[in-house]
């Protein structure tokens, strides 16, 4: 088929298989949630399009830096060692689904003797487990 380029209304109605966005010619910058808000709004309009490709060197830099919690509960991937997320310019991201998936976590992030903050509890349960998973076995912490 021929590539078009959207120049009318007419052209914004017709439905897409793939879609490519240049985020930077688009809107004269690359912030990743720029990018992804440009992404959402195209994807909106064009429910049927099986796949979106994204020119975005942030986005693509961002996307490094996330593993699913899933992937990271079943050891599909692993996160590296702790000496090399020293070494890393910015944290790991793990999106979890649900206040489960993120108790779950906990095991895999957090070691004994973190400084650990919890932004958005709710009654304290995660709290607790986070403050168990740090605190110094046969000392005192104040965490």
């Amino acid at each position: 088929r021929e590539l078009m380029l959207m120049t009318n209304n007419e052209d914004s109605l017709r439905k897409y298989d793939a879609m490519i966005l240049d985020v930077g010619s688009t809107i004269g910058n690359d912030l990743y949630l720029s990018a992804l808000s440009l992404a959402n709004e195209f994807i909106a309009k064009q429910p049927k399009t099986r796949v979106v490709i994204v020119k975005s060197k942030v986005l693509s830099n961002f996307s490094r830096r996330i593993i699913h919690s899933q992937r990271l509960l079943d050891g599909t991937v692993n996160l590296p060692m702790k000496d090399e997320l020293d070494r890393l310019p910015d944290p790991i991201i793990i999106p979890c689904v649900g206040v489960r998936d993120y108790r779950r976590t906990i095991p895999f992030i957090v070691e004994q003797g973190d400084d650990v903050i919890e932004v958005g509890c709710h009654y304290g349960t995660s709290t607790s487990l986070l403050y168990d998973a740090a605190v110094m076995k046969g000392g005192d912490n104040d965490s």
